[in-house]
Order: C-alpha cells, then structure tokens, then sequence
C-alpha cells in the first residue's frame, strides 16, 4: 500500500459551519470535487465572497496548491493547503511547537470562530436578553467573557456566554464539532471546579445511538442523558417567546413486562424548566437515570409479585383439594356453591361497574371531541368567508413581504402547515412573478430616467415650414442613425435666405448621414412632431410589461384561493362526517348504558337474596 506523504498544513477549519476538514481525507475526494473548492477558495481570496478554508492558527485563507506530475510509471495529482504568498506569520510557517493540548485548544477555539457558530451565539444572546428585559430572569449576560479560576492561578476559559439566572452563574458552550473530547472534559472539569453551570447546546441532534458520534454521548450521557439543541426552529419559537427556547431530547425509561426499555423524547424548554444540579453543577430537564432507577424499582416488585401470587396460586390450589376432601355433607356443599355464585355475582356486577363508567367516559370524549370537530368547522369556515383577503396576505407572507402568518391562530394544530403547503406549490412561481415585476419596474424607472435626459431641440422654420435642430454631438448619432430618411440637412449659412428652400436637402442613405453628421456647417432637421430623440417606446414597453405580470399575480392569487378553498373544504367535509360519526356512536353509547345500567340493577337484586342465606 502507498505511503501517504506527510503535510505541512494537515487540517483547516471551515469558516462558514465550523466543520474540521482534514487534509488527507479531502484530498481523497474526486479530482472535480476538489478543483470545484479550489475554484471558491481562490474567489474567497480575490474578495468576491465570504472566507471558506482558514487556518486553524492564523486564521488566515489557505489556498489549494499543486496539481498533476508523473512518476515513472503513471501520471498522479499532487495537491496541499498552503498559505498565501503575503500572509502574516503564523505557527505552522514559523515551526513553532505547540503541546497535544495546546493544539486541540486552538483548533476547538478556531471552530468557534465559524460563521455558524457566531451567528447561533449572537441569537442565543439576543433571546437571553430579551428574558433579561421580560421576565427579568437572565441577569449579567457576557459573550466571550474571560472565567478566571478561582484556585489556579492564571488558568482561565473564555465561553461563548457567561450569565447569571436566578442568581445562579452559569456557561453556555455550543458545540457544533466532534472532535476534542479533551478540551470539553476540561471545560466541564473547569466550571464545575469554579461552582458556575454549564449548559452544552447543539445544533443538531441524531436520536440513534449507534449513529451518533462518542463526544456528543460524552456531554449527554454525563447530563442526566439530556441534549439540549438550537436550531431554526427553536429561533422561530424564542422570537414568539421573547425567551430563548431550547430542544430538550432526553432518554425515558419505562417498563414492558419484566424488561426495562428507553426512548429518545423531546420537548421545547426555557431556562425555568430545568433542574440546576448543585452536585455536579449540571443543568438538566429529564433526571433519566433517577427515573431509570424508580423504573428498575418497580420491575422487581413486580417480579416479587409475580412470584408471590404465583406461591400463592398454588397455595390456593393445595386448598381447594385439600377442600374438597374434606366435604362430608351436602349443607356445606350448598353452602360452597352459594359462596362461589355470590361471588361470582359480585365479580359480575363489579365488572359490569367498571363498564359502565369506561362508556360514560366514552360519552364525555366523544362531547369534547364534537366541541373541538366544531371549532374547526368554524374556524375553516371563518377563513373561506374572507378568502380574498387571506389569500392576498399568504401571496405576501410567501413572497417575503409581510412577516405576518395569516393563517396565526385560526387552528388549533400547526398553523405553518396551510402557509407551507402553499409555499411548496406556489412558491418559485410567486418569485418569479416579484423578479419580473421588478426587473420591469428598474427598466421602466432607467428608461424615464435617460428620457429626462435627452436635450430639448430648437425649433426653426424653413421655408414655412417647423424644423427641430437635431444635435451634432456623437452620443446621439446611434440614435439619429436608423430614422436617417426622416432626417434633412441645411448649411447654415443658408437659414433666413430667399434660398434656403433651395438648400434644404433629404438624407439619401446612411452613409450620407456619416459625411452630413461631421460637418459642423450644416443644421440636421426633422420636422416637427417627428420624435427621434426619445425612449416612449422603451417606457411603453416596460409599462405593458409590469401590467402583464399584475394580471398574472391576480390569477394566481385565484389559485391560492382556489388551493385554500379545495384544502379547507375537504377538512370541513371530513370533520362534519366525523361528527356524524360520533353523535351515532353517541346515540349507541346511550343504548348500551340504558341495557347496562338495568342488568347491573337486576344482578344486584340477585345478590341481596344470596347475602341472606349466608
């Protein structure tokens, strides 16, 4: 097997998400792949678009060096990151060395530099102080903040943000690398030691065990088996919560028999939902592995029970043998058979109880489900009463023109989901319709303006009749050029003479407009009310244009009516057969509670005769 040759750079950060690149693997993928990224990198340099590759020391672009050689036997590529030729010093080009730790520090400091994780630690900061002002809960909000120690001298961290909540100091780490365990382990060593919480978030979350990468277990496992996750989702709720909103995803145990089973729940949190370990100075919503225990605790006394009604089981049937041995007359015998009618009568009745109340509790979800079957006939209805309207404010929501859902608050379950069935139809179609229409309306506004621009030409009259003077200068012939057989030319000596009739002479050809156009002896005329110089026709067309695209977002906002009314009224249709349904199985229910309650009312009688003998 080949030797792989070692590299000066062997790793670089990716700037915009913070991922860790490495060298050797990157330089495996696809010749295309990689030339495609050296393509950007270079833009990258040359200024048109954000860094993408930086060193994990310097910080400073790297670009993609080297290309194709051969061997004596094949033709290879050969490619490197290397700094650029100007760059400022930097450890690797230096040959400074750094300790394991010192070097994973740095890199795990670099990722925190992406642009991704600038931009989550900015939002997470901005909902923390919109708590600070709210519900005043948040106090003494820092971001990038240094924490000294307290027992070490010259021994600091600097988190993403250090704040105060409830008085209780705390660190919020978010982690979107998997890399340096060491540098986390130390962290978490490092807060707890200086009495401060630490909160790890992350970006995404993979609920499979297996799959996800060992150092997000090392943070979750070690947290009461609780990750905490901020994602696109979570900034839309915070920004309805003016709270920072979090993903909580912990393990919750419950028992299956005598086994003991977990799975992977989530739920949206705020700071005042979670528990602050004061032991392990750990934040946590879910204390999966008390529950764990009380699950494990219950397990065994269900195994005891098992194995003590199981003892008690045969028990009971060594006495029942044993009994009927001992029946010696026919009374006890009587008295036995009564004993078990009785109490099988009770067992019937009681049964019979339970029946009856899981039908009343039945009849009472079936009422509170009519309620809510009717709300959403209502709120359906509601909307199809002033289609126009929604429909006007969904084109602007989609087209990014309001922020304002219009379907907010009209049902009870998801109201994104009607805004996102529309958006995924209409979508490309609505934007197309908005770059069009203001495609038009900059050429529109461009055409008026070189409109405004043009000279005002001179009026004169040659022999009794009204010429305009066309003027001579170079940035109009282009213009002048394709009416050139409107156009007449005049010396100017000849204007106000009894010959200027005589003089005044038609533009044969283009040709003769050149030779006329560059002397400056004569006067070039057009007769008045002929508009050479002028853009009317250019306005006219972006007008006709924009009229165009205004009728077309007319007829689709038809089909988004069309779409809501075809969604909403299949929903109402369903939701009236289901009612239908469920005032039949109402009606239903109503006949078998009247049966029910009349047999138990019978075998009640019964059991008083039965009692009695006894």
């Amino acid at each position: 097997m080949e030797r792989a040759r070692k590299l000066t750079i062997e790793d670089v950060l990716n700037f915009e998400t913070g991922e860790h690149i490495d060298a050797y693997n990157f330089f495996r993928k696809p010749l295309d792949e990689v030339t495609e990224f050296r393509s950007e990198l270079q833009r990258a340099i040359a200024g048109y678009r954000d860094p993408l590759f930086v060193c994990y020391y310097c910080k400073q672009m790297v670009r993609i060096r080297g290309g194709n050689f051969r061997d004596s036997r094949k033709k290879k590529d050969s490619f490197h990151f290397a700094h650029l030729h100007d760059s400022a010093a930097c450890h690797i080009k230096t040959n400074n060395s750094y300790s394991k730790e010192e070097v994973e520090r740095i890199k795990y400091n670099g990722a925190k530099e992406s642009a991704l994780h600038i931009h989550l630690k900015e939002q997470i900061a901005s909902y923390l102080n919109k708590n600070s002002l709210s519900k005043k809960e948040v106090s003494d909000i820092e971001v990038e903040k240094v924490v000294k120690s307290r027992l070490i001298e010259r021994e600091w961290r600097k988190p993403d943000i250090n704040a105060f909540f409830k008085g209780e100091r705390m660190a919020i780490e978010l982690q979107l690398s998997t890399t340096w365990l060491s540098v986390i382990t130390g962290r978490q060593h490092f807060y707890r030691e200086q009495g401060c919480y630490i909160l790890w978030v992350f970006h995404q979350f993979n609920l499979d065990d297996d799959i996800r990468k060992l150092t997000y277990n090392d943070v979750i496992f070690t947290n009461h088996h609780n990750a905490y996750v901020f994602d696109t989702d979570c900034s839309w709720r915070s920004e309805l919560e003016n709270d920072l909103v979090l993903k909580c995803y912990y393990k919750k145990h419950y028992q299956e028999g005598l086994e003991i089973k977990d799975a992977w729940e989530m739920a949206y949190v705020t700071l005042s939902d979670l528990t602050f370990d004061a032991t392990n100075f750990k934040v946590y919503f879910h204390d999966s592995k008390k529950q764990k225990g009380e699950v494990e605790l219950a397990v065994g006394k269900e195994r005891k029970r098992r194995e003590l009604l199981e003892r008690e089981q045969k028990i009971e049937a060594e006495k029942r043998r044993a009994a009927q041995v001992r029946i010696q007359e026919q009374r006890k015998a009587e008295e036995q058979r009564k004993l078990a009618e009785y109490t099988k009568l009770k067992r019937t009745v009681s049964e019979l109880t339970q029946q009856l109340t899981e039908l009343h509790q039945e009849k009472e979800n079936l009422e509170r489900k009519a309620i809510r079957l009717q709300e959403r006939i209502e709120n359906r209805t509601q909307i199809l009463s002033d289609l126009a309207a929604y429909a006007d404010k969904a084109y602007d929501f989609i087209a990014g023109k309001s922020p304002s859902n219009p379907f907010h608050g009209n049902h009870e379950y998801g109201h994104y989901e009607m805004v996102n069935s529309l958006r995924s139809e209409f979508l490309e179609s609505i934007k197309g319709l908005e770059a069009r229409l203001s495609q038009s309306s900059i050429e529109k506004s461009y055409w008026l303006k070189e409109q405004a621009g043009l000279p005002t030409l001179e009026q004169i009259a040659i022999a009794g009749v009204s010429y305009q003077i066309l003027p001579g200068a170079d940035e109009y012939f282009q213009m002048i050029r394709p009416h050139y057989a409107q156009v007449k030319f005049i010396p100017k000596s000849a204007v106000g003479t009894l010959f200027e009739g005589a003089e005044l002479r038609p533009v044969l050809s283009e040709t003769n407009l050149v030779e006329v156009f560059t002397k400056s002896s004569l006067f070039l005329l057009v007769e008045h009310g002929q508009d050479i110089l002028t853009f009317a026709d250019k306005v006219e067309a972006c007008q006709g244009a924009i009229s165009q695209i205004n009728e077309l977002k007319l007829e689709l906002k038809v089909q988004l009516q069309d779409k809501v009314r075809q969604i909403y009224e299949a929903e109402i249709a369903d939701f009236r057969l289901e009612r239908l349904n469920n005032e039949s199985r109402s009606e239903a229910l109503d006949d078998e509670i009247a049966i029910l309650q009349m047999e138990v009312v019978s075998l009640k009688c019964i059991l008083d005769d039965l009692r009695s003998f006894f």
